[in-house]
């Protein structure tokens, strides 16, 4: 193990990546950031949080693959499992790590494997996957945030199991996005366990099914205190939930084929 205190870049530097991106664009296509990385406004240090970034070795940006989301979100979480969700909303962090340790790894995923027909697509995928301004961006489209927060959330519903979870998020549909992407749902455990295991069951389950039922845990579970019910209680409230998912897009399917 190389354990090292977790960096994050000065606000002052910071702003200077986001401001100058567009500019950069080359380095991002083909070249680095190194001349930077020993450089004051770019190591400043949480104290008492140490990472390891020996296990970002183990990324693997060969293809956009589901299968890879899971193994690249496990090696993600060996290398930051010390980070809190607090410290986890910091672009600050997340920016030099994309920028620094991590910083093949986004260019692989996230630039080299895809076509760009214009500069400003390209523009749009630097902005959206090396920085992390915002929930949203922390959450679902930084490379390396939203590979921890994948874990977390895992980690959070299954601690034994996190590949179990990890899997349903990436491998069903658009499971992690209906899931995750809803915060009164993503940080109640009690309930998203039994919700993944609920989506497994009942695999296949088609995108529409899965969006619908997740439309319908989230309207109907709104006002329920669901620490307070037991688990045969949470899974009749999904079986509901589901039937009304499946039925509403069905419904939907129908009025789409008129």
């Amino acid at each position: 193990m190389a354990l090292e205190n977790l960096k994050y870049l000065s606000e002052k530097e910071h702003e200077n990546l986001l401001n100058q991106y567009q500019h950069n664009k080359d380095k991002y296509l083909n070249g680095d950031f190194k001349e930077f990385i020993n450089s004051y406004g770019w190591n400043m240090e949480v104290k008492n949080i140490q990472v390891d970034f020996q296990y970002f070795k183990h990324l693997d940006a060969s293809s956009d693959s589901s299968e890879l989301d899971v193994e690249n979100s496990l090696a993600v979480w060996r290398a930051l499992r010390n980070i809190s969700p607090t410290v986890a909303t910091d672009s600050r962090v997340w920016t030099r790590i994309s920028h620094s340790e991590g910083f093949e790894f986004t260019r692989k995923r996230w630039l080299l494997l895809r076509t760009f027909k214009t500069d400003k697509e390209v523009n749009t995928s630097i902005r959206k996957h090396f920085f992390a301004t915002g929930r949203t961006q922390y959450r679902d489209d930084n490379a390396i945030a939203r590979l921890w927060w994948s874990a977390w959330i895992a980690h959070q519903v299954n601690p034994d199991n996190p590949r179990f979870v990890l899997e349903t998020l990436f491998n069903r549909a658009d499971t992690r996005s209906n899931i995750i992407e809803r915060p009164g749902i993503a940080t109640r455990s009690k309930l998203v366990k039994p919700l993944i295991e609920v989506i497994d069951q009942h695999w296949p389950l088609n995108e529409r099914e899965v969006r619908e039922f997740m439309i319908a845990v989230n309207l109907y579970g709104g006002g329920i205190v669901f620490e307070a019910l037991s688990v045969s209680d949470i899974d009749n409230f999904l079986e509901k939930c589901l039937a009304i998912g499946r039925k509403k897009a069905s419904e939907k399917k129908t009025t789409n084929k008129k």
